[in-house]
């Protein structure tokens, strides 16, 4: 009889179905995407103008000012607002953005001096219904819904999560941070009463130079006041309309975050521009849905 040959015994390995092996997989994403999004950078750049935009995580707060700060007015009292998440633009529209909807405006004169026409300053001398004209068209170029802020979007992204007059750190001067009336304007534009520091500057001058706020956003405070739409509870009058923030010519009073200028919204100021807003979606939808970078 032919002699049998014993097999070696071999271990058979069982399989993983690939249906389990892809809800595994899922798995491990979704308890990777905490860690994930914590590095991920909400921070972005429109490129149709080259305006950069910071992301703000919406809260309530309380907008206004307490009745004893100094500049008070009934403008400022306090009330409780809730808001979404959005994006802000993290400086002033400059005059090369600008200049892409509108080629040939000119910034104008102020007190019959001639304001420069660097490009990277911020625009000004536009009427509020210009800045929602800008608005629209960025959003018509790119497809997302870009707006002129109202006031409790700008005085929250403002305040970066203070509550003093302004997001000055005690013991600064506010030129670091702001380009408001000082030395300068009191040198060249014969001002009084104003502040005891030097931006070398008498007018507005280009956007970023001076120090961010704690969220990483520019001139919130002077250069040039900014356009703010009126919470629809505030009731100004026919062509009244807000400008927030102060400017070049701000004094102690006006260089807060809770200080509401009223002024005619169908003409330019040179004291005054605008920045942007764009309604965005929260942290986690935020990781999925990349912004145009």
């Amino acid at each position: 009889m032919p002699e049998k040959i014993s097999q070696p015994l071999v271990k058979q390995s069982k399989t993983i179905p690939s249906n389990l092996l892809g809800l595994v997989c899922f798995l491990i994403l979704v308890a990777m995407i905490p860690l994930i999004s914590f590095f991920y950078i909400e921070n972005y750049e429109e490129k149709a103008v080259g305006l950069k935009f910071v992301y703000v995580k919406g809260n309530c707060f309380q907008m206004g000012s307490p009745a004893n700060e100094i500049g008070h007015t009934s403008l400022e009292n306090f009330q409780k607002i809730c808001l979404e998440d959005y994006w802000i633009s993290e400086s002033e529209v400059n005059l090369m953005q600008f200049r892409n909807f509108r080629p040939d405006h000119n910034p104008g004169k102020f007190r019959d001096i001639t304001l420069t026409q660097e490009t990277g300053s911020p625009t000004n001398n536009v009427t509020l219904e210009e800045a929602i004209s800008f608005a629209a068209w960025l959003s018509k170029k790119t497809g997302y819904d870009y707006r002129i802020p109202n006031e409790a979007e700008w005085e929250y992204a403002c305040r970066a999560g203070t509550s003093t007059p302004t997001f000055v750190p005690l013991g600064k001067e506010i030129c670091e941070f702001a380009m408001v009336a000082d030395e300068q304007a009191r040198l060249h534009l014969g001002e009084s009463d104003t502040f005891a520091c030097n931006d070398f500057h008498p007018f507005y001058y280009l956007t970023k130079v001076t120090a961010a706020n704690p969220w990483g956003l520019y001139d919130m405070i002077g250069n040039v006041a900014e356009w703010s739409l009126p919470m629809p509870s505030r009731a100004l009058g026919a062509n009244a309309g807000l400008a927030l923030g102060g400017s070049f010519l701000s004094k102690l009073p006006d260089a807060r975050c809770g200080t509401r200028q009223i002024v005619s919204t169908d003409r330019g100021y040179p004291e005054i521009g605008f920045r942007l807003v764009r309604s965005g979606p929260s942290k986690w939808s935020s990781f999925f849905l990349f912004p145009n970078q």
